[in-house]
This record gives structure tokens, sequence and C-alpha cells, in this order.
């Protein structure tokens, strides 16, 4: 008999973290479960280190190597026979309930995709694997807890989605609705529809995680949503944050592995540059274009994509890159909008462009951006312990933060049609 989730981790170059993910998985209190470990590795390391794994009887190995990592994720794809699927990165970790909480939901199988939150792990130091906490369930870029996104798990449709939510509120905002992979989970009847389209596979060029969304919300009528933040995810290491310090060899190598040419992160949109936003928005554009659906007749608000791109722009500055080719590349493509479009935009650039000015710092007058200032002043005024593995982090969630972890009396899931506009805002 099939397993009933199968978890597939892709992983790179990341022997020193892969195990903890692992690691989660082999911990959980539900255990119908296959996990397909797909290491795309350029050296023997992960062979190496998880060898002492390879005798679970849950655990597939495939070796694959020099693949992109789009084809690393639908190799794994590829590989399961679970009814349903998950990512699983290697810089994540599953909380020990969530697969007896989703399983809890969809072991009668009638809804085909349904998305979780997730929370932050903060990673001060990129080549250490070193693990702290701010606070239990804290964001990235705050210092308070996240918690459920609502009471109870609720069914949302899949033109909400798209309307309502993908393109209106905030990136970070959007998040919990959208079925990444790496943050849902996904029938296997929807995996082979979306096989049989003329996209033809499930993940692809050039952000995977998002054209696994835009795939299935093309084809699904609704996505249930499930509150709880079943995984923690490192930020810092991921390829990501890598591109967007614009490091050369990082960046140069991922475009020369994309199927499609160096310039398929950009062809469809009028910013020419490589920003992670940018890219998104691409990938919407090519999928809308190749499997309709429910992303036909969709125009995203020049507004919403403007300001998002210089987003990215802050963040690789605040990084340390010189962003002054994506400044003029930006620049140049905002002005052939309307002048009002114009005007809107500049007006909410405004406290973005404030991040990133420089101030002074310490004795001998340091100039650091207002964006690395927030980073450094939450590195210095950490308020809980700091962990040198995510599994210890996520004992002392078990033990300090039983009511996260309290599977007993859990909600119905809200059946109504008609969500709520006060939901969506919140």
């Amino acid at each position: 008999m099939p397993p009933f989730f199968s978890i597939i981790i892709p992983t790179k170059n990341r022997a020193k973290i892969v195990i903890f993910a692992i690691e989660s998985v082999l911990r959980q209190t539900f255990d119908n479960y296959e996990i397909i470990l797909v290491d795309n590795d350029d050296s023997d390391d992960t062979a190496r280190a998880v060898e002492p794994y390879r005798d679970k009887n849950q655990i597939r190995y495939f070796r694959t190597g020099d693949l992109s990592m789009s084809d690393n994720w639908e190799f794994g794809v590829k590989q399961a026979v679970g009814t349903y699927i998950t990512i699983l990165e290697d810089k994540q970790i599953l909380r020990k309930f969530a697969l007896e909480y989703a399983h809890h939901y969809l072991n009668e199988e009638r809804y085909t995709v349904a998305t979780f939150p997730y929370s932050n792990m903060e990673t001060p130091k990129i080549n250490t694997y070193f693990f702290s906490r701010l606070v239990p369930g804290a964001s990235f870029l705050g210092f308070k807890p996240q918690r459920d996104i609502h009471q109870f798990p609720f069914v949302i449709k899949s033109d909400d989605i798209i309307n309502d939510i993908l393109f209106v509120k905030d990136r970070v905002s959007s998040l919990p609705y959208l079925p990444r992979g790496i943050t849902s989970f996904v029938h296997k009847s929807i995996i082979e529809k979306i096989q049989n389209s003329p996209v033809g596979r499930l993940c692809d060029d050039v952000n995977p995680d998002y054209v696994m969304a835009f795939l299935q919300l093309a084809v699904v009528d609704d996505v249930l949503i499930l509150p709880k933040r079943l995984s923690i995810t490192g930020n810092l290491i991921s390829n990501g944050f890598q591109l967007m310090r614009k490091k050369g060899e990082v960046q140069k190598t991922f475009l020369k592995q994309l199927r499609d040419g160096e310039d398929a992160p950009f062809r469809y949109v009028p910013i020419k540059s490589m920003l992670i936003w940018n890219a998104i928005v691409n990938d919407f554009k090519r999928i809308q274009r190749d499997m309709g659906g429910h992303l036909d007749n969709i125009s995203i608000p020049p507004v919403h994509y403007y300001v998002y791109c210089y987003w990215d722009i802050a963040i690789g500055q605040g990084l340390g890159a010189d962003m002054s080719d994506a400044v003029e590349e930006w620049t140049r493509a905002l002005q052939t909008e309307s002048q009002e479009v114009q005007d809107i935009v500049w007006g909410k650039i405004r406290p973005i462009m404030f991040r990133t000015r420089m101030i002074k710092f310490g004795s001998l007058n340091h100039l650091i951006d207002v964006y690395s200032a927030q980073l450094l002043l939450k590195y210095i005024f950490r308020v809980s312990s700091v962990f040198d593995s995510p599994i210890k982090l996520l004992e002392w969630e078990e033990t300090n933060r039983p009511e996260m972890y309290d599977m007993s009396n859990l909600p119905e899931i809200n059946n109504s049609d008609q969500i709520s506009p006060e939901l969506l805002k919140s």
C-alpha cells in the first residue's frame, strides 16, 4: 500500500544541514510517509553525511548531480508514490505534529491542495550552521511571535487567491495562501493533471516553488488553508538571498542552468534585471500564457509590481550588493508607465528608500544601512537561547511552548463558500 505522504527533500552541497531536515521528518508523530532524498551535490559530502539514515525503510535515496534546481525537484516528484506530496528543502525542518495535523484534514482526500504558513530561523553566519531564535515563531524581520494565521482551517477559492491576495496583499502576507510545494500538500491526481498539461511538469524554472503555486491555482477550484505553522525555514542560506547579494558565480551558474536561456527570469516583464519578485511575476506571466484556467485575464497591478521589485533592490543594497544597474533598469521601466502610476510608485517607495540610507555606527563612524542595523541590533539583543542545531530548537519549543504542539480538539474546517473580506485582510 502506498504511503499517504511523500516528503521530497532536494539538496545540493548542504551536507551539514540536510540531516536536520531528515531528522525532523523521522521525529513525526504520524509515520505513514516516505522520504525521497534527491542529492544534487557536486561532491560525495551529502552521500557520506546521510549514510547513517540509508537503512531506514522510509527513506529512498537518489543521486542526481549537475541538475538545475527545478530539474532536481521534478526528479523527486517523479519518484513519489504517496497520495500527497510536499517539498521539504534542506534548510527546512518540520515540527513534529506537521504530518499528523495535515492528515487529520486530508485523510478523506476531499481537498486536493492544502497550504500552510511557516516560521523562520535566524542563521546569523552564512557559512556556519548556527541556528538561533529571537522569539519562538518569530518572523525574519520582526520581534513579534508568528502565531497561527487563523483559529480554524478554511477553504478559499483559487480565484479569490489570485484576484484578492496574490497581487494585492504584501508579499509576506500572501505566502500562506500560495501552494508553493514547500508550504503545501498536493494530491497525486493534480500532479498527473499538470504533468499531462502543455507545461508538462510540476517544478519548472525560474522559481520552482512559485511555479508550483501558479500551476495548481490554474487547475484547482479551491485550496484548503491549514493555519498552523508546520515548518521552520532558515532564510539566510537560501538561493534567493545569495542571488540578492548578487554573488557573481552564484548568479552566473544559476542563469546558465536555465533551459530557456539566461534572459528567462525577465523575458515577459518590463524590468530587464535579475530581481526575485521580477522573476516571480515573469513566471506567472509564462504560466498564465501556457496554462490559462483560473489565471486567464489576470492583469498585474503595475504599482504592486514596481514597489515590490524595489523592495528587492533595497534588500540587495542592505546585504551589501551593488544594485546600481538594477536601479537604473527599474527607473527606465517605470518611466514607460503613465504619470499617475509613476507618482503613486514614488510615493510608496519613499519609506523603503529610507531603509537603505547609510547611518554612522560605532566609535569609528562605520557606515551601515538601516536594514543591516536592524539585523545587527537583533543579533545583539537576542531574547532567547542560541541553538547549535535546529533539532534542539524544536526540542526547546516542545518543552517551553506545549500549546503549539497540542493536537487535541482540532477545530473543524470552515466550509463556507464566502470568505469574509476581513479574513483576507488579516
